[in-house]
């Protein structure tokens, strides 16, 4: 009997079958792991980005996948779950005003006490995806802070998806990107791509100098960067959480804030009601007092 063809087995893994328990139990770890929800109209979305991972491990079920993700060596593979199914939309300075905040409005409240004091001015960007809003941060503080060159800062990027994280170390998009970025600061710290790079970008690397990239959960019991941050960035991630995961978030990133810090979130995310002990300063921008 001849074997069958690659195509044949392409064939093969795309009329799997996920069934509705088993589904849910994906589901189920996802939420565990991640806290990330998805409801039964993602069933679809499951079975088309696991099929690939079924094809490539050489399996031939997804309950043969769920059994892999539950055994005692399931760790690295529940990390490559979460790869596939966490949604990464992003683009260059998304929700200007939080730039503008940035830039016009704590740049001018902490630099007479970093520019004397030596305290490096520290951010973190907590769900930073493919790297747009952590060198949207760098940029706007290199640009601010030209004048200054005494002043130290440093932005801390971090996402749970190892992928996500590989393309934001890189720093290298397509051009269409300039179309976002404030023109004054393409030509020093963008490099346009030549001759087989035609049609792509570099973030210089005097820029990501200033970003340091690191895999983190969110709901990890102690996050493995400094509690004094200057702000924390966590902006359009909640939308995906319960209310209650959404508070424990709030409240476990506000310990890493340093007095009178700034947690800023997503437009759409409001934290109206929630007992968070932080100030609401504008759109999306909350301040922890003294």
């Amino acid at each position: 009997m001849d074997e069958p063809s690659f195509s044949d087995l392409k064939r093969t893994y795309r009329d799997l079958n996920l069934s509705t328990s088993t589904f849910h139990r994906l589901v189920d770890i996802v939420y565990q792991h991640s806290r990330i929800q998805f409801g039964d109209d993602k069933r679809v979305l499951f079975s088309n980005r696991l099929r690939k991972r079924i094809f490539y491990l050489g399996i031939e079920s997804f309950e043969e996948y769920l059994t892999i993700l539950e055994s005692h060596d399931g760790e690295s593979e529940i990390e490559e779950l979460l790869d596939m199914v966490s949604t990464n939309h992003t683009r260059f300075f998304r929700e200007e005003s939080h730039f503008s905040f940035l830039e016009n409005t704590f740049i001018p409240e902490v630099l007479p006490k970093v520019a004397t004091s030596g305290i490096p001015i520290n951010i973190w960007s907590s769900a930073c995806s493919t790297g747009e809003e952590p060198y949207s941060i760098a940029l706007t503080l290199a640009r601010a802070l030209r004048p200054y060159s005494m002043v130290k800062w440093k932005v801390t990027a971090s996402d749970i998806s190892k992928r996500v994280l590989e393309t934001a170390r890189r720093g290298i998009y397509r051009d269409q990107i300039l179309q976002h970025i404030p023109q004054d600061m393409i030509k020093p710290y963008i490099e346009k791509g030549v001759d087989d790079n035609a049609g792509y970008v570099r973030i210089s690397p005097e820029i990501q100098s200033h970003v340091v990239y690191d895999r983190i959960n969110l709901f990890e019991t102690a996050f493995p960067i400094p509690n004094k941050q200057n702000i924390i960035f966590c902006r359009n991630v909640m939308i995906y959480f319960n209310e209650k995961s959404r508070l424990e978030l709030v409240r476990h990133l506000s310990r890493h804030l340093a007095v009178g810090g700034y947690l800023i979130v997503g437009h759409t995310e409001s934290l109206l009601g929630m007992d968070h002990g932080l100030n609401s300063i504008q759109q999306g921008v909350y301040q922890l007092g003294a």
